[in-house]
Formats: C-alpha cells, sequence, structure tokens
C-alpha cells in the first residue's frame, strides 16, 4: 500500500525487497531491486543485493557477474562482498564444464579473486575457506590445509571448513585425524554431506559394521531436513551445501523435468560409491523408516514440488544404500532398495543406473550394458555410468566401445584414479601396456592426494 502512494520512494521500495527476500520470494525482491538501482544508480548494498540474489537463488550466473563488476565501478576501492561472489559465480561456472581443462581454469581464476578478497580483510574466515577449497581442487593440498586451519582459527565452529578440512586429511591417509573432524563438525551438525563422509571414513577405519549407526543417523537426518522444510513451507529442500552442488554439471545438463530445477542441490550425492552391511534388525529399522517415508509421500498435503524435491534426496540416499548392499554381497536388500527408486521415480537415471549395478552383480553383462546406456541417454555426464559401462563392455570384449567410454569419463573428471585405473585395464586388454603403464602411473599419482569423496562435493556462496 504504502508503494501506492510513495512511488518514487526509494527507501520504501528497499524495504519492500528486503521484506519479499525475507519472505524467501527471490525472483519478485530481485526486480525491486533493479528497480531500486534505477532510482539509485550509486546504491552498492543493492548491486551486492542483486548479485547475491542472482547467483544464490536464481542461478543467473553471468547476471551476477556482471552486478559484481558494477561494484567495482561505482566503489574506488574493490569490494570484498563483491569479490566473494564473484569467485563463487566462477566455481559455479567451472561446475558447468563439460571438458575438464576448462573447469580448472575457472578455479584458477577464482582463487585469484578469492586472494584479493582476502588481502582486504585477512582475517575473513569465509575467504580462507574459498582459497582452501580452490587449493584443494587444484590438487594444492598443503596450501588448502594451511588456509583451512586459519579459516578455522577465526571460526571454529563453521561447518564447511571442519569438513574441508577432514577431506583434506582423508587425501593425505590420516583416516584418524579426518574421523575426529568429521565426528566434531557431526556432532554440531545435522547434515547430509557430514554423514557421508563419517561414513565413508568410518568404513574406511574400521569397516561396514562400524557404519550402521551413521547410515541410520542419515536416514533420520534425511527425514529431518524435510520435516524442518515443511514446517518453514520452504519452497525447496537444500542440502547446502551446497547444496549445489560434485558434479553440479547436472545443474544444467540433466535432461530429466524433476532433477533439472533442483539438482544443483543435489550434486554431491551423484558419485555415491559406498558398501556397508546391516544386521537384520537394522535393516527392519531403515526399511520401516522409509516405508513410512512412502507413506507420508501418499498422504502429504505439500505442493508437488516439494514432494519431487523430497523424492530427488530419497532417490540419492536409497541409491547409496543399495549400492553399499551391493558391495558387501546383500543383493536381495539392494534390490529392495531399487523398487524403492521405482516407487518415487522409475525414469531417475539413478534407478536405471542401480538396475544396471545389479544386472552386473548377476553377471548379467547385456543387460547391465543396456541399462547403463539408458542411464546415460537421460544423464550423458553421469561419470559412475560411464565408468561402469566401459568395465561391462570389456566383459563383453567389446573393448574399443570400452575406451571411448572410459575416456569420455576422464575427459569429464581427469583427477579420479578409478577412472585411470580402468582405462590401464582397458588398454592391457588390447595389449597397448606403454600407454597402460601410464594410465597406472597417473593413477598412482592422483591416488597419493585423493579424498575420500571429491572436493567438488562442497560448495558454498555466503
Amino acid at each position: 500500500m504504502a508503494l501506492k502512494y510513495s512511488f518514487e520512494e526509494f527507501s520504501i521500495w528497499y524495504q519492500y525487497g528486503l521484506t519479499l527476500m525475507c519472505d524467501q520470494k527471490y525472483y519478485k525482491a530481485y526486480l525491486v531491486f533493479k528497480e531500486c538501482i534505477r532510482m539509485r544508480p550509486d546504491h552498492v548494498t543493492c548491486h551486492l543485493l542483486l548479485a547475491q540474489i542472482a547467483l544464490e537463488n536464481l542461478l543467473l550466473i553471468d547476471e551476477s557477474l556482471e552486478w559484481c563488476e558494477k561494484v567495482h565501478e561505482i566503489t574506488d576501492q574493490k569490494n570484498k562482498k563483491a569479490l566473494i561472489i564473484n569467485g563463487c559465480a566462477l566455481c559455479l561456472k567451472a561446475k558447468l564444464q563439460n571438458q575438464y581443462a576448462m573447469e580448472i581454469n575457472y578455479y584458477e581464476k577464482a582463487l585469484e579473486i578469492f586472494k584479493k578478497a582476502n588481502s582486504i580483510d585477512p582475517t575473513d574466515y569465509l575467504s580462507l575457506f574459498h582459497i582452501a577449497h580452490c587449493n584443494a581442487i587444484l590438487r594444492q593440498i598443503p596450501e588448502a590445509i594451511e588456509f583451512v586451519q586459519k579459516a578455522l582459527k577465526y571460526k571454529p565452529d563453521d561447518k564447511d571448513s571442519l569438513h574441508l578440512f577432514a577431506l583434506l586429511l582423508t587425501s593425505t591417509k590420516n583416516y584418524e585425524s579426518a574421523h575426529t573432524i568429521i565426528l566434531k563438525a557431526s556432532a554440531l551438525f545435522e547434515d547430509f554431506e557430514l554423514y557421508y563422509t563419517k561414513i565413508r571414513i568410518e568404513e574406511m577405519l574400521f569397516g561396514f559394521n562400524k557404519s550402521v549407526n551413521s547410515i541410520l543417523n542419515l536416514i533420520v537426518a534425511y527425514k529431518q531436513k524435510l520435516q524442518n522444510a515443511s514446517d518453514r513451507a520452504l519452497p525447496s529442500v537444500s542440502l547446502s551445501y551446497p547444496g549445489v552442488m560434485s558434479q553440479a554439471k547436472n545443474v544444467a545438463l540433466s535432461i530429466q523435468s524433476v532433477d533439472s530445477n533442483h539438482s544443483l542441490e543435489t550434486v554431491a550425492l551423484l558419485n555415491l560409491q559406498h558398501s556397508y552391511k546391516l544386521n537384520e534388525s537394522i535393516g527392519k529399522k531403515v526399511s520401516m523408516l522409509l516405508q513410512i517415508d512412502r507413506l507420508e509421500a501418499k498422504t502429504s498435503s505439500i505442493q508437488q514440488s516439494q514432494n519431487f524435491q523430497q523424492n530427488i534426496l530419497l532417490i540419492r540416499i536409497l541409491t547409496l544404500i543399495g549400492e553399499f548392499y551391493l558391495r558387501h554381497d546383500k543383493l536381495i536388500d539392494a534390490e529392495m532398495c531399487c523398487q524403492e527408486i521405482a516407487v518415487l521415480n522409475s525414469m531417475s537415471y539413478l534407478h536405471i543406473y542401480l538396475k544396471g549395478r545389479i544386472h552386473e552383480y548377476k553377471q548379467e553383462f547385456s543387460q547391465a550394458k543396456k541399462h547403463y546406456q539408458n542411464a546415460l541417454s537421460i544423464n550423458p555426464y553421469h561419470i559412475p555410468s560411464l565408468q561402469q559401462l566401459s568395465i561391462v563392455l570389456c566383459y563383453l570384449e567389446d573393448f574399443h566401445l570400452a575406451e571411448k567410454m572410459i575416456r569420455d569419463a576422464i575427459s569429464l573428471n581427469n583427477s579420479l584414479p578409478d577412472s585411470w585405473h580402468i582405462l590401464a585395464r582397458v588398454l592391457d586388454y588390447i595389449n597397448d601396456s606403454q600407454s597402460a603403464l601410464k594410465c597406472y602411473q597417473t593413477c598412482l599419482q592422483l591416488e597419493a592426494t585423493n579424498p575420500i569423496i571429491p572436493f567438488t562435493t562442497l560448495t558454498r556462496i555466503l
């Protein structure tokens, strides 16, 4: 009503935009702040809010970069927040690249920008975290550890810094210290990514039996996240992280109508490769929780789009559990997970991928090949499908196609030692010993600094 009588009053528009942000109506807020800029072109805060909303809520990466540039034009000195948003935009742009060389190029540019932001305020934990994160992705592990320790010095309870520190310790194979850090972080925060990392570290240290409690905590955290989202009537379920976010290529590249809108918040779940074994009582508890989820999904009055997002997250958790079962010879339980995913979305590429894994376990290689190809037809950038398809093609003695598939996986991300190991095996099959030896060497070099899950699963903006 105030706008009706004060159309050109900047303060009224500005307060209206802030109110829309609090109400999580980000696109309307974006338009209102643009109107504020029309009235006050030199208002730095409005430019920063536009840059933040464009990147964090609307995923308008190029527009966010433009607003950051305008901030630098209207101020005499570099603005720390604008630099951080600029660097984060370049990091998200890196995740959308199809070629690893371009991805690394964007991370290097982002690293330089974060360093400029840190030079303005050396005690800013956020810029220190981003410097450490970029260094980790670029495999500059000692530098990354140094900067993340500085970030924790200024904010010891920062979730993402603790998580990154644990991953860096796993890249140096110091799993005991990494476990100590991740225990501290998971005690402070109920977060899917933290539980996921904790499960991986515990499996590495103690085997799958120790991971049982963490698996249950994972499912409880999933249910709690959905409950909190429902209580606040949020329009989306965010993992953030980054949510957004490992292979955040899925953000723009997934063809699935349901996944494509929200994959930036769930990318960290795309490459879940775990395993565990549940005893009968624990298995019943997990099954009961999942059945309750299905019942609640059917009877919920939450908006349909909200249910879609919940299903996306549950599909990835079920894929994780299914792969754990397969790695520990629990075929029937893995098939039950696959059936649960089918109820949620039978056309999900993760459902088709898990079916391929089940057929591969049964040594039904022709069926496994078919399912991996179908999964790739939906999401051509799903690296686990490319890796497993290459292995299956070797069993079927189609070595040249197997080589092509694994080289495609390497072109998407050439920092994964598993991909280089598969390529080496393929080259061994075709008697190319020289090339195979180089691939084995590359695999060993990467494994020396390989974290337990990819560094790119971590993404944050502000």
